[in-house]
């Protein structure tokens, strides 16, 4: 839905939800600060991932380097080296390496991956990067599907412990999330359990931890309408007796009255409320909704119930549970008619509290079923449904029910043996005694074999059990020995395929490098083709600048003269018109452009000296043409030029100068 503030999957920050703090936020961080290795292993869509990403952003502006590890992305149907070097990657492309790591991988191929990956951290990673460093490796529990992972957490397992040794990993902290418990991580027996790190507890949202969420809720409605809470609806303790508060906080709380806080399930039901496009709600209301939402059509209607129907029915603990006693002791946590105590080294309520479907009362050190979601789907007539039949215990009762069938049909053959022969004339009652007594024996007698074929009977169903069993056992080692073969076949066909690829593209390359050689030489004559084209035209294009700026200058020149002999022609012009001012100054003109230029010229030099002399004098003779000039040594005086008072139309009565 656009516009709304609830995340129903993938984290908060993908999906432009509100993120809202718990507990556990300042924890993590804290830890991280401290540069503890921690593990947050909880149910699906609690809101680890969220955690993680909103703990990396903090981490980044207290300037602590942090690497987010989706083991999602590297995939299962890979082998061990494809999986180690698929963490590598994830790591260099986040922190952008200055080491090829491809390369690096390669070039130390004669060492172990989990050998390589530990010495990649400490002479790659903790080199490049300064200050402490926090890898979040999210979705752990990918690996349970996978065969050769107890290494990377005994690796993990080093890093921790190899602190008193090497300062340098002090630096270096591991944050591991996803829907495992730590017995889970190692699973070969003759190892030592992944036994580091901290435990952050992701709780449920509590009533004030959840007051964000009421900003999504109260643009749809207009107002709640006050109801009693049904008794009994979400389970014991969750009736609400009355109503208070404003209309969007309200609904909240009924909200939370079925979903326990439960970060999926209250956003899913939150979404469900603004979608329906009510703008009245009453707790009536909200439980309709709920049927709608999570009850209508079953579990196969919602993810997260699915999850938690396949953690009650098909991953249970392997070798030390089942799923009967799964079933059983969810059984007697959900009804609830005494305490059943949570036991850390239970494998069991271990499993059940991994589901989500029981939490902890840290008050009592009980389990309960989580929310009142989880208590009506999964009841004890779901239980039932679900529980597999327990051969060994039903034939430990029909054997005994047969004993005590066997015991009652004797005492009520002798009894009835009585009754008849009191009926019999006394004379005859001894005889008919004998002959009852006779006939009793011989019931008993038939009883005995009857009770006898029985117990055999049970032995052999027994028997034939515990031989199905162990056929069933041995099927299933040999289903795994298959399992590893195929497994290993494929490994070796993908090797196989590697190396063929490689072959491959080693031929490729080789092909390419010729090309590309054969290329080069060509490129290189054509090269210098072009560069011997390239001079004769630039030699060819310079002289053809050349001749263009000698004609330019040419033309320039004559421009010059022309301008000269035109200036000089109307100097003449303005003395005619009795412009003496304006013919001095053209003539002045032309005689500064002759000698800036130092033109030599006598056609052009003499009529310019010409017009200067005669603007300068204001006399004839100075004219070339004229034949007195050469008689005429001693000129008159030229013209006085007088100050011309314009645009001046009033008297003028004084003059200062």
């Amino acid at each position: 839905m656009a516009g709304s503030i609830y995340t129903t999957g993938g984290t908060v920050q993908a999906g432009g939800g509100i993120y809202l703090s718990r507990k556990a936020d300042d924890e993590l961080l804290q830890l991280c600060r401290e540069g503890q290795f921690a593990y947050v292993l909880t149910s699906r869509q609690m809101g680890k991932s969220s955690l993680m990403v909103q703990t990396a952003e903090r981490l980044e502006e207290e300037e602590i380097t942090s690497v987010i590890i989706d083991l999602t992305k590297i995939g299962t149907t890979v082998t061990p080296e494809q999986w180690y070097l698929g963490i590598l990657t994830e790591i260099d492309e986040s922190l952008m390496l200055d080491t090829d790591i491809f390369d690096w991988w390669e070039e130390h191929n004669h060492l172990g991956v989990t050998q390589r990956l530990t010495r990649f951290f400490e002479e790659i990673l903790l080199s490049e990067v300064e200050g402490r460093i926090v890898l979040f490796v999210d979705e752990i529990d990918t690996t349970l599907s996978l065969g050769f992972t107890d290494d990377f957490f005994i690796a993990i397992r080093y890093f921790y412990t190899a602190r008193a040794q090497k300062e340098q990993l002090g630096r270096l902290s591991v944050v591991l999330i996803g829907v495992a418990s730590p017995g889970d991580l190692i699973r070969d027996p003759q190892r030592t359990p992944f036994n580091v790190g901290r435990r952050v507890n992701l709780t449920d949202f509590s009533w004030e931890e959840a007051q964000g969420f009421v900003e999504g809720l109260r643009p749809a409605l207009s107002g709640a309408v006050g109801e009693a809470f049904p008794e009994g609806i979400g389970g014991k303790g969750l009736a609400l007796s009355g109503v208070e508060g404003e209309g969007a906080e309200e609904i909240l709380r009924w909200v939370l009255q079925w979903t326990g806080g439960h970060p999926y399930l209250t956003q899913r039901l939150c979404q469900g409320v603004v979608e329906s496009g009510r703008t009245q709600w009453s707790a009536a209301a909200v439980e309709r909704l709920v049927e709608d939402l999570f009850f209508r059509g079953g579990v196969r209607n919602d993810n997260n119930l699915l999850f938690v129907r396949d953690m009650l029915t098909q991953r249970t603990p392997d070798g030390n549970g089942s799923v009967y006693e799964v079933l059983t002791t969810y059984g007697e946590i959900w009804r609830e008619r005494e305490l059943v105590l949570d036991e850390e080294q239970s494998l069991i309520k271990s499993h059940l509290k991994l589901a989500g479907v029981v939490r902890r009362d840290e008050t009592k050190g009980s389990l309960h079923v989580s929310n009142g979601i989880y208590r009506q789907v999964f009841d004890e007539g779901w239980v039932k449904e679900h529980l597999p039949v327990n051969w060994v215990k039903r034939l430990q009762r029909a054997r005994a029910l047969i004993g005590t069938l066997a015991a009652v049909t004797i005492v009520a053959l002798t009894f009835g043996t009585w009754a008849v022969s009191a009926q019999k004339k006394t004379d005859r009652a001894l005889k008919s005694e004998k002959a009852a007594l006779e006939d009793v024996k011989a019931q008993k007698a038939r009883a005995d074999d009857e009770k006898k074929r029985a117990e055999d009977n049970a032995k052999v169903a027994l028997d034939n059990e515990q031989l199905a069993q162990d056929q069933a056992i041995e099927a299933d080692k040999q289903a795994r020995e298959a399992e590893k073969q195929a497994k290993r076949a494929q490994e070796q066909t993908v090797i196989a395929e590697q190396r063929r690829a490689e072959a491959q593209e080693a031929t490729q390359r080789a092909e390419i490098a010729r090309n590309a050689e054969a290329q080069q030489r060509q490129a290189a004559e054509a090269a210098q083709l072009a560069e011997a084209e390239q001079r004769t035209l630039a030699e060819a294009r310079e002289e053809e600048a050349n001749t263009q700026k000698t004609l330019a200058q040419a033309q320039t020149l004559i421009a010059q003269e022309q301008t000269i002999l035109a200036q000089a022609n109307g100097s003449k012009a303005f003395l005619l018109a009795k412009q003496p001012l304006q013919g001095l100054a053209t003539a002045v003109t032309a005689w500064q452009t002759v000698q800036e230029e130092n033109i030599t010229d006598a056609e052009i030099s003499l009529p310019a000296n010409a017009a200067l002399m005669q603007g300068v004098y204001n006399n004839k003779a100075f004219n070339l043409n004229n034949p007195q000039r050469q008689n005429n040594p001693y000129p008159r005086q030229g013209f006085r030029e007088k100050n011309q008072l314009k645009d001046h139309s009033a008297s003028v009565w004084s003059v200062a100068f």
